[in-house]
This record gives structure tokens, sequence and C-alpha cells, in this order.
């Protein structure tokens, strides 16, 4: 069977057989680091895709994602929205003409309420080594823990008198709950492999693409 399955009682003794005896085609994990060992057995053992959308992954983690990657797909995105993709390509943009320019400092920081466990947030993370990547070498990072719901991710370029700022607000998590939904459509069909939502994005650009290489053994989370 494809698609997806409703079960109406569920926890009773009939409804948990028939979900044992459901093989998902793609499992989108979005719970928390206690639970990858478990995920990323059941997707190795069982052949489902994995979507790992949790934030504050460890080396361990890391390990044992990798080690699934082996046998089935796995997608690690430190965020889903299609608003963090377009974010990184204009960060890239505004870094390349002054890489390596020391005259402009950068300042990632993330905003989360205050129900926000990981400080600095995944997504802050990232946007600060892809800043390095475009050559950046002042790169600092800013973490508050207030205001409303969801979240604001911004990089701001600071030169001699003037800056210029890069935000991403989600005021709905209906925008990573699109992503995922777009991410898991797009992963049931990937080969094994550890994939990004930037290999999702560009699917249409680039449908012949390999896989985006991504160390998952450091402390850093890599998209």
């Amino acid at each position: 069977m494809s698609g997806n399955l409703g079960i109406i009682g569920a926890h009773g003794r009939l409804g948990r057989r028939v979900a044992e005896a459901d093989t998902p085609d793609v499992v989108i994990d979005a719970s928390n680091r206690s639970c990858v060992e478990r995920v990323a057995a059941y997707c190795a053992g069982s052949g489902a895709a994995l979507l790992e959308a949790i934030s504050g992954l460890g080396a361990d983690e890391r390990r044992l994602l990798a080690e699934a990657s082996e046998r089935v797909p796995v997608l690690v995105a430190a965020n889903l929205s299609q608003g963090h993709y377009l974010q990184t390509l204009a960060l890239a943009a505004a870094l390349r003409p002054v890489a390596g320019g020391r005259e402009w400092s950068v300042l990632v920081s993330d905003r989360h309420p205050t129900t926000k466990r990981d400080r600095p947030s995944a997504t802050c993370l990232e946007l600060a080594r892809r800043c390095e990547e475009e050559g950046a070498v002042n790169v600092e990072l800013s973490s508050r823990r207030e205001g409303p719901p969801v979240s604001e991710h911004s990089i701001q370029l600071g030169g001699a008198g003037e800056s210029v700022t890069i935000t991403h607000s989600v005021t709905d998590l209906i925008a990573s709950a699109t992503g995922a939904l777009a991410a898991a459509s797009w992963l049931k069909d990937a080969a094994p492999g550890i994939w990004t939502m930037r290999d999702v994005w560009e699917a249409d650009r680039h449908p012949g693409r390999a896989a985006t290489e991504m160390t998952l053994t450091s402390g850093k989370p890599h998209q």
C-alpha cells in the first residue's frame, strides 16, 4: 500500500497490530535526541526512508544516521522551510563580493520562544557555517529565547557606517510542515545516502544531482 493510512483506535490491540504490519515509505522524526537510535534502527531494518528533523544532534546521533544511510535514504534537516533555503541563497549572493574582506563583520542570530531548548539553534549554526564557507572571517553568534512563536533567523553584515541584514521570520509551523511533506514526497524515491533540504528544493533544477556530501560525525549540523 502506498500513501497515508489512518487508523481509528490505533492504541487498541488490533490497531497496534495493524500499525505494526504497515511499513511506511518515509518516517519523519520530529521527536528528540533520545529517539534517534530507535528510529534509525527501525528505518534501516524496514527499508523506510528517514527525514530527521530534530534539533541539537550530537556526534553519536550523527554516526547512527550515517550508518542507517548506507541502507536507506536519510535527509537531515536543520530547517525544513523553503524560506530558509531562499535565505541561504541571498546570503551567498551578499557575501561573495566581499569574501575574505575583514572590513565586514557577520552576526548570525536566532530568536525562539522560551520553550526552545537548543541554543544556538541548528539553523543558526548552519547559517554560520555557510558564512564561513563563503569566506566570512569575522562571524559571531547570538541567541535569544523570548517573544512569540515561531522563530527568526538573521544575518547582519556590518561595514564602516552601514549594515545589511537578511532575515527569515516564521510565524506559523505550517511553513515547516509544508517543507516536511515536500521532503517526504521526494525522499521516498531517493537512493540510500545522506541528503539535505537543498536537494529537495533544487530537485527540479538538478533532477540527476548526486547526494550532497555531509559530514555527520562532527559536532556541528551540516546541511
